[in-house]
Formats: C-alpha cells, sequence, structure tokens
C-alpha cells in the first residue's frame, strides 16, 4: 500500500479491496493518508465510494467524528449499486463502539440517531437494524438495561445470519443477567450456542464465552466463569 501510495495512488483503492479482511489491522495513521491520495488521483474510482466509506471509519475510529460521519452520510447517499448500506452501518456501529468504550455516551447517541435516519432512507431494514443493536449498547452502557433490551428484543433474527443473530442473542444474554433475569439470560445463550454454527470468527465466539462467564458466576460457579 505505502508503494502504491507513492507511486500510483490510484491503485491504492485496488489494493485495499483486495486486502479488505486486513483492514481492521492496518495502522490507522498509514491509512488515512493512503485512502485520501487515492481518493484525490481518482475519484470516479469503481471502488471509490467503498473508499469513502473505510475513509470515514478510519477517522471516526481515530476521533475524527465529526468529519466521518458526515463523509459515511455522503458516500451512502450517493447509492452506488456496489455498496451495501449494511457495509456502512457497520462502520458506523464499529464507531460507537469506539465511542461507548470511552465513555462518550452522548456523542455516540447523536452519531447513531443521525445515522439511523440516514439508513431509513435507504430502506434497509438490515442497516437499520444494525443501528439499533449499537443504540441498545449506548443504553446499556449508560445502565438502562430495560431500554436496550427492548430494542434488542425488537430485532428480528429470522431476517439476518446466523451469525449476527447469535451476536444479538449474546448480548441479550448478558443484558438480562445484568438486570436480574437468570433464566431469561440462559433462554438467550443456549439460542445464541444453537446459532453460531461450526465455524464461528473469534469475535463471536469471544462475545458467546462472556456471556457463559456471567451465568456460571450468577449459578455460584466462580472458578469456571473465572
Amino acid at each position: 500500500v505505502q508503494w502504491a501510495r507513492a507511486r500510483e495512488p490510484a491503485r491504492v483503492l485496488d489494493l485495499l479491496y483486495t486486502l479488505r479482511e486486513l483492514i481492521p489491522y492496518m495502522a490507522l495513521p498509514d491509512l488515512e493518508p493512503a485512502l485520501r491520495a487515492a481518493l484525490d488521483a481518482d475519484a470516479e474510482h469503481p471502488h471509490a465510494v467503498w473508499g469513502r466509506i473505510q475513509l470515514a471509519l478510519v477517522l471516526m475510529w481515530q476521533g475524527k467524528g465529526t468529519e466521518g460521519i458526515a463523509l459515511a452520510k455522503s458516500a451512502l447517499l450517493k447509492t452506488d449499486p456496489n455498496i451495501e448500506p449494511t457495509d456502512w452501518a457497520s462502520a458506523v456501529f464499529a464507531a460507537a463502539l469506539f465511542l461507548l468504550l470511552r465513555g462518550r455516551f452522548g456523542k455516540a447517541h447523536g452519531l447513531l440517531t443521525s445515522a439511523i435516519e440516514v439508513a431509513r432512507a435507504t430502506g434497509s431494514r438490515l442497516a437499520v437494524d444494525r443501528l439499533r443493536h449499537a443504540l441498545a449498547h449506548g443504553y446499556a452502557y449508560r445502565g438502562d438495561l430495560q431500554t436496550a433490551l427492548q430494542i434488542l428484543d425488537s430485532l428480528d433474527d429470522d431476517v439476518v445470519a446466523p451469525d449476527v443473530a447469535a451476536l444479538r442473542n449474546a448480548h441479550r444474554s448478558v443484558y438480562s443477567l445484568l438486570n436480574g433475569e437468570l433464566e431469561e439470560a440462559k433462554r438467550h445463550f443456549f439460542r445464541a450456542q444453537n446459532l453460531m454454527g461450526d465455524d464461528p470468527d473469534v469475535r463471536l465466539t469471544s462475545q458467546i464465552m462472556i456471556a457463559e462467564s456471567y451465568i456460571l458466576r450468577a449459578e455460584g460457579f466462580e472458578d469456571e466463569a473465572k
């Protein structure tokens, strides 16, 4: 990517798109100038809208939320047929979690509510639900578990991929337990396990194990929970 940026900036988008599964492991300070150079070099590149969404995510994860969400909105509103609204929603989801983990609840809530408006305009229910899932986390992080659970319970597991539904149920399990509902937590945990499948990714596995550890602790199995 650095070689291409120095010699043929427009090729950076092709390279990054090919290596897109590795983007979460790349250094953000290197990605931002590479993406900017590529987009400046060829604004009409076939992956330009995708590149703007990636740049939006990189900006948000670096704390540049205002510029990031504006860029994400403009990228989505161009309605490129090659871009799924759910891809954009996933970028905003990640940025919101980043803000929540740093205690910036108000900023995360504002980011998500404005993003939900944009997603609704696309007619993508999956994108809206993805963002509402993140919104539920926001309420839970502030201690409003009832609202968080109401949002999660309103999402339809039958219209998403099993791994997405499994992740939602893992979160339902944890929040139910924190809300004092052990049996409900166990019900969601077992559903998450059933939906997980035989080859889950690391994030999903870890979230389900966290839910299991909460249940074990609640049942008095402290060592197993640890």
